[in-house]
């Protein structure tokens, strides 16, 4: 009888129970799970998950330039999955909307895999069901369908494999040690990493076997060899077409993208957080394993809790990014499972037990769900598709702030190739910049696909198009960019982008621009380095990383000039000099030195009770009065370059105060007080070519018109007129 079920119909082996209540509970936990999966989309129609994007450019990749590309290139870093979804798409037409339902495909099959891993192991149908229920509503098995499809699926292969490897220990037929190599295989092509770490679960628990002699062992041996096997046949086959996957396999191990360490450990609490149900109670389950027998499958739970627990102490003191996968990852419902059958005693105390943990998860599961947004609105979903519709294939689509990073991969998955992150103007001009600072962005990473691809080469062909809300336009960009009617959206000049003569002038300018080192000091400083990140726009957000050229120098006192801390402009922002003679002389040096000087609302003020010759040589004026209530509107009333884009004379109100200055001597004035000619609250004054001004407006009080004359006024002072006509 043993040798007929032995050669019987392997497909057997993984049909559901005869009892008909466990198949029940395991098709109401698919049917719970598929629920919970598919609840983000009963509010809107927007996908979510942080890499789904990738998932969608993976589609693209696999359909454009074919199977052996994409196995061997190493653009996509998991190619059995990036054509396991090519096919899906067949199917449904639509890579987007194949996206909302692989997540519940792959969630059936976790839930299946886990109640026949949990069966096979325990040989207990009970105890396999409530794994499966708890499953269904867990925080993690949400979390991997979300965000993580590929180790989700990863995941589920690797309980098939594992189910195959326990049916091969316990009958020896040797069938099921080929279904567990095939399964691996999948695994291995899926996600590298949880291939890997499926090995030190394997060679672990075959370590902690007491008696290895015996049959069983040598049996799980073999098995774990089996699963070795896949690795050594890829790369032979890699041996002979291309190492380029292993190399970039290899740097991603060495080199982990890394984030702060305090991010990293608020991302894994927050994990952690959730996941409490059933954390609790699977150390109990740790603790009933530890005590008892330890079988294959017993063996098998603790080296596989053991080894993630360990990966996620490492990973957590690296800030790596995938620290809290191996969370969310860990075999949480199993270990619960065995910890309900195995303590306590009472049977009314287990129901409680029992009934708390799942309401719990539900609440969690359900709040999770509800709460999850996606990481593009509807507007830029829409340009991106307009894009991809009307431009056609050849074009190139920058990415700049590094803010919008996540905009960046919704670039690739609706658009295709080509992005880049970085500026328009080095792109133009063939000269790529160090960016640094933005974690987990390796920036060459894109420029170096435009240089093999032979973009670069060939850049007169494509169009390079600026979207709202993936790329902030810069004072330069404007001038080489033309909007698409209707459409936040534009398209830089083909006729510079033909033009080399074009691109090194406007490259020039923008090099110029970007090269100005700034300094602030004053009691405004917060919105005036507002105003400064506005202007000069950083591909890094100032909040990760404070711009090289902008330098904070507090409230109290100047440094004393000397080639370190040479600016080629100070701007002085509410400065309360403390009418100090030698703060005056300070700035006298700086802007003899050929520092530009712009200073608002009383810093001139303070100066001027300093040392009046002093404020006379920088602004040319002879005379500066107290901050007034009365002389806080403003009428611009002269024609220059600050103002040549209003129509003059123009009123202004807004300020609370004004600090007006009188008797111009070298000094020319562009706006008075509006009660008054001969009081004047902006002038301007240039000696030699070092230029200087006063805005007797304080900047956190101005009017959106006010904002936009002063970004003009610090072109000016810097002789960048030409950044912005």
């Amino acid at each position: 009888m043993k040798t007929i079920r032995q050669q019987g119909n392997i497909l057997q082996s993984v049909r559901y129970p005869s009892n008909k209540v466990f198949s029940t509970v395991l098709v109401i936990s698919i049917g719970i799970v598929n629920l919970f999966v598919f609840l983000p989309y009963l509010r809107g129609e927007l996908l979510i998950g942080w890499d789904t994007p990738i998932y969608m450019y993976s589609v693209f990749y696999v359909e454009k330039y074919g199977v052996a590309a994409t196995f061997t290139t190493g653009v996509i870093d998991k190619p059995l999955f990036a054509l396991i979804l090519c096919g899906f798409s067949k199917l449904s037409g639509s890579s987007e909307q194949l996206l909302k339902v692989t997540p519940m495909i792959f969630a059936s099959l976790y839930i299946a895999s886990i109640f026949l891993l949990s069966r096979e192991g325990s040989h207990d149908s009970s105890l396999a069901a409530l794994t499966a229920l708890l499953s269904s509503c867990a925080f993690a098995t949400l979390r991997l369908a979300n965000e993580v499809q590929p180790h989700f699926l990863a995941l589920s292969f690797m309980m098939i494999s594992m189910f195959f490897h326990l049916k091969y220990v316990n009958s020896g037929n040797k069938r099921y040690a080929i279904f567990s190599m095939i399964a691996t295989l999948f695994m291995f092509g899926i996600h590298p990493l949880a291939y890997g770490m499926y090995i030190v679960i394997l060679v672990i628990s075959f370590l902690m076997a007491r008696v290895k002699r015996s049959q069983r062992c040598k049996r799980e041996m073999i098995g774990t060899i089996a699963c070795i096997i896949p690795l050594a046949g890829v790369m032979l086959f890699l041996l002979f077409t291309s190492l380029t996957p292993v190399v970039i396999l290899a740097e991603s191990l060495l080199h982990p993208r890394v984030i702060s360490l305090g991010t990293s450990h608020r991302k894994l609490v927050t994990d952690l957080t959730l996941c409490i149900p059933l954390l609790i109670f699977s150390a109990v389950g740790v603790a009933v394993l530890l005590r008892s027998k330890r079988d294959t499958f017993r063996r098998m739970l603790l080296a596989w809790t053991l080894s993630f627990s360990l990966a996620l102490l490492l990973c957590t003191l690296l800030g790596t990014t995938f620290a809290n996968r191996f969370v969310v990852t860990l075999p949480l419902p199993i270990l619960v499972a065995y910890g309900y059958r195995g303590w306590p005693k009472k049977a009314h105390l287990k129901y409680f037990i029992l009934i708390a943990i799942l309401v719990m998860n539900f609440s969690i599961a359900t709040r999770y769900q509800l709460d999850v947004k996606p990481w593009i609105d509807k507007e830029l979903r829409d340009e991106l598709v307009w894009v991809r519709e009307n431009l056609g294939d050849k074009i190139i689509v920058p990415v700049c702030p590094f803010g919008a990073a996540a905009n960046g991969y919704w670039v690739s998955g609706i658009v295709g190739d080509y992005i880049y992150y970085g500026e328009v103007l080095p792109l133009l001009a063939r000269k790529p910049e160090s960016y640094y600072g933005y974690p987990g962005l390796d920036t060459n990473l894109y420029w170096k696909r435009l240089q093999d691809d032979g973009v670069l080469k060939n850049l007169a062909e494509y169009k390079i198009v600026l979207v709202g809300g993936v790329y902030l336009l810069g004072v330069v960009d404007e001038q080489i960019a033309e909007r698409v009617e209707n459409h936040d959206i534009y398209i830089v000049n083909q006729s510079i982008v033909s033009n080399e003569s074009k691109i090194d002038y406007y490259y020039q300018i923008w090099r110029k621009f970007k090269d100005t080192k700034i300094a602030i000091i004053g009691e405004d400083r917060a919105t005036t380095k507002k105003i400064l990140y506005e202007l000069w726009i950083s591909p890094v957000p100032a909040w990760l990383v404070i711009p090289q050229n902008i330098e904070d120098l507090g409230t109290a006192r100047l440094p004393v000039f000397n080639n370190s801390n040479k600016y080629d402009l100070l701007i002085l922002t509410d400065w309360n000099a403390n009418q100090d003679k030698k703060e005056a002389e300070k700035l006298l040096r700086y802007f003899t030195e050929g520092c530009a000087i712009v200073a608002t609302s009383q810093s001139v003020y303070e100066l001027y009770n300093g040392s009046p010759q002093i404020v006379e040589e920088i602004f040319g004026i002879e005379k500066a009065y107290p901050s007034s209530v009365d002389d806080s509107n403003i009428t611009y009333c002269c024609q220059h370059y600050v103002t040549s884009y209003i129509s003059i004379p123009l009123e202004s109100t807004g300020a609370e105060c004004g600090v007006p200055v009188s008797n111009l001597t070298n000094a020319k004035g562009i706006a008075t007080v509006a009660s008054s000619d001969e009081l004047y609250l902006l002038v301007i004054n240039q000696r030699n070519e070092t230029r200087a001004a006063h805005f007797g407006l304080r900047l956190s009080e101005m009017n959106e018109n006010d904002v936009v004359i002063f970004k003009r006024l610090l072109l000016w002072a810097l002789h960048l007129e030409d950044c912005l006509k």
